[in-house]
């Protein structure tokens, strides 16, 4: 087909055409066969033998093994855990594999109205009420708790500490910081402070 094009009178655009062959590959071919000859016009393609970053046997029943004897942690958890002991597979992976085993559990969104006799609050004007926000983050190798304090009505954090600990003077020391921060400190009239009712927060109420 290439040379019957090559020594068409035809341009080979037109004889390209009429042959019904894509231009770009018949000039994919030509290159090939005045390089390689008759060989370079065989079939190339084939199936990789090794597919790069698939895991290993024993990698997979690591991570279920994991899965099933510690239920109550996430991919991310499993993939930290599973790094720490020699085994070093991507967070991707790991969810993944949960999901296929059908290991992943949902989160439960809950509404405003969630609890009985709970209502969200709403503020009407800045540093009405302040919300204490925690959660934890991986520094180093060791998780450390965020304790913020965001205004509710424009969403400023006015507040916050990167902690070892989550105890309620930990809360209380953040608290008080942004409270001196805005002059609320030895004001009558302080932002009202809106938190969960864990035990580490309540005592600070």
């Amino acid at each position: 087909m290439v040379t019957a094009i090559d020594q068409s009178r035809l341009p080979k655009y037109k004889a390209c055409r009429i042959i019904g062959v894509e231009e770009r590959r018949f000039y994919r071919w030509e290159s090939r066969y005045k390089l390689f000859g008759i060989s370079g016009l065989d079939n190339t393609r084939h199936n990789p033998k090794v597919v790069v970053n698939r895991l290993l046997p024993e990698e997979e029943s690591a991570i279920i093994d994991y899965a099933i004897a510690y239920p109550k942690q996430r991919h991310r958890e499993i993939q930290f855990n599973l790094e720490r002991r020699g085994v070093f597979v991507s967070f991707s992976s790991v969810y993944r594999r949960l999901k296929e085993r059908r290991l992943i559990k949902r989160y439960k969104l809950n509404s405003s109205r969630g609890r009985r006799g709970y209502e969200r609050p709403k503020a009407n004007y800045p540093h009405e009420i302040w919300m204490v926000d925690i959660s934890y983050i991986l520094v180093n190798d060791k998780f450390w708790y965020l304790i913020a304090v965001i205004d509710l009505y424009s969403r400023y954090i006015v507040g916050w500490e990167l902690s070892s600990s989550m105890r309620a003077d930990d809360v209380k020391r953040v608290i008080d910081f942004s409270l001196l921060e805005f002059g609320f400190y030895e004001s009558e009239n302080k932002p009202r402070i809106h938190m969960d009712n864990g035990p580490h927060l309540s005592a600070v109420r």
